[in-house]
């Protein structure tokens, strides 16, 4: 048998079996890493789903009872507009 200059040659079951259990040890770590982002990420949307339903929840409630200046305060815009004369406007030629 004659040698071949390329690296081919030197493939032998124990590299072969070496280098697959290399990259399913790689693999089993970017599993890891992936679950935990996975996990991250759901705890993420559920705190922002739970900060939206509260923050709506009390937007309904101020709605139903809102608070007696802030709407001492509305009422006092609704009569400043009311009362402010509008300045006419120049017709051109």
């Amino acid at each position: 048998m004659m040698r071949s200059k390329f690296a081919l040659s030197a493939v032998t079951p124990k590299t072969v079996i070496g280098l697959s259990v290399l990259l399913l040890i790689l693999a089993a770590i970017f599993g890891l890493l992936n679950s935990h982002k996975v996990k991250t990420l759901r705890t993420n949307v559920a705190n922002a789903n739970a900060a939206r339903n509260a923050a709506e929840h009390r937007g309904v409630a101020q709605e139903r009872n809102p608070r007696p200046v802030k709407r001492l305060l509305r009422e006092e815009k609704r009569k400043s507009r009311k009362q402010k004369v509008r300045p006419q406007r120049l017709k051109q030629n």
